[in-house]
């Protein structure tokens, strides 16, 4: 995937310059599954008092497959606020695929998946979870940063894996 640069000062296509893609580049970004659900109560919700931060659950995990031409990171999350004030549940979960070049290593493909990856995703569940939020009865709920890394092993993905993983998604269908 190439980019194009342009300098402040062009002002002809011609004076566009090309920007070499780096080793790894995320190049799709998939909506997988969002859920809402209100919660019932026994008491109606009130509003939260002024100068007052409100409590969120928030349970994030993620996943990594790495293929030959990149990898793919699965990234699920579980957010519920205070039911005393905003009485829901969401839950939305991302693929997020990111290219390489030939020259990128495994190695440097998990490093990046571990530290990187989940931090370039994380903001897209924020942003779903504030959409959806905001549509529901409750109001908006805007989730703070959150600096974080995945622990675990990855599953690398042989081209055979990769055709037996492809048959599982159509046959759960």
């Amino acid at each position: 995937m190439t980019s194009k640069k342009a300098s402040t000062s062009a002002s002809s296509p011609s004076d566009v310059a090309e920007t070499p893609a780096g080793p790894i580049t995320l190049t799709r970004v998939i909506l997988r599954e969002v859920h809402y659900e209100e919660l019932e109560t026994s008491t109606v919700p009130s509003p939260l008092p002024p100068g007052q931060r409100m409590a969120v659950s928030t349970d994030v995990g993620a996943q990594l497959r790495i293929f030959a031409d990149g990898m793919e990171m699965f990234v699920h999350a579980e957010i519920a606020p205070d039911p005393k004030y905003q009485p829901f549940v969401i839950r939305a979960s991302i693929s997020g695929l990111f290219g390489r070049n030939s020259q990128t290593s495994d190695e440097e493909l998990l490093e990046f998946g571990t530290h990187a990856g989940i931090r370039i995703l994380f903001p897209y569940i924020r942003e779903i979870v504030s959409n959806v939020s905001s549509r529901g009865a409750f109001g908006p709920l805007w989730i703070d940063p959150i600096n974080m890394t995945v622990s675990g092993t990855p599953e690398k993905v042989t081209p055979h894996r990769a055709k037996q993983l492809r048959r599982q998604k159509k046959t759960k269908k």
